[in-house]
């Protein structure tokens, strides 16, 4: 009955704002911060996203570091934007996507593949090869779920072996990853 005329915040939660919990035993109600409920849900972090600063030539028949050096965000500086590694340094479960386009390739027979090293180690790809001739841009896309511990790192790489060197297009390619709390 305390609460039947109150109006809505009308405002971001700020941590010091308190909400009333009951406590689950026999009914009693607390209050508690905002602050300390988030102690116990969590965030997305860290997280980060980062993109090419501009084209990237990419050899044909060798595995090719993508990189990622211009940082969109960087939650918790845990993206090295000069190695191009995700090392979030906070053990969990996260989600690293990355996508890349390349600049107007003839494919047919040809093999696109877009890979994720996990501590320098092959961990997973996704690879495409055309069975008719086209001249596209084509575009892979790379999304997963990866257990980290402390110290563990990934990045992402391309291989193709179209005969020549291939550009990867620097406005439509990125590297991404956020943390899943309550997992």
């Amino acid at each position: 009955d305390i609460l039947s005329g109150q109006t809505d915040i009308g405002a971001d939660i700020a941590d010091a704002d308190l909400f009333l919990v009951d406590d689950g035993a026999g009914g009693t109600v607390r209050k508690s911060a905002a602050s300390r409920l988030k102690t116990y849900i969590g965030d997305n972090t860290p997280s980060f996203s980062a993109k090419l600063s501009s084209d990237q030539s990419c050899s044909s028949g060798a595995e090719t570091v993508l990189a990622f050096a211009t940082e969109q965000w960087d939650s918790d500086s845990k993206y090295n934007n000069s190695n191009y590694r995700f090392t979030p340094a906070v053990a969990g479960k996260y989600v690293i996507n990355g996508l890349v386009m390349l600049n107007d390739i003839t494919v047919q027979n040809k093999r696109l593949q877009l890979l994720i090293y996990k501590n320098g180690s092959f961990f997973a790809d996704v690879e495409t090869i055309a069975s008719s001739e086209t001249s596209t841009d084509p575009t892979l896309s790379i999304n997963l779920l990866i257990e980290f511990n402390t110290t563990d790192y990934v990045e992402l790489r391309l291989y193709h072996n179209t005969g020549s060197s291939e550009d990867v297009r620097s406005g439509y390619s990125f590297f991404q990853g956020y943390k899943l709390i309550g997992v």
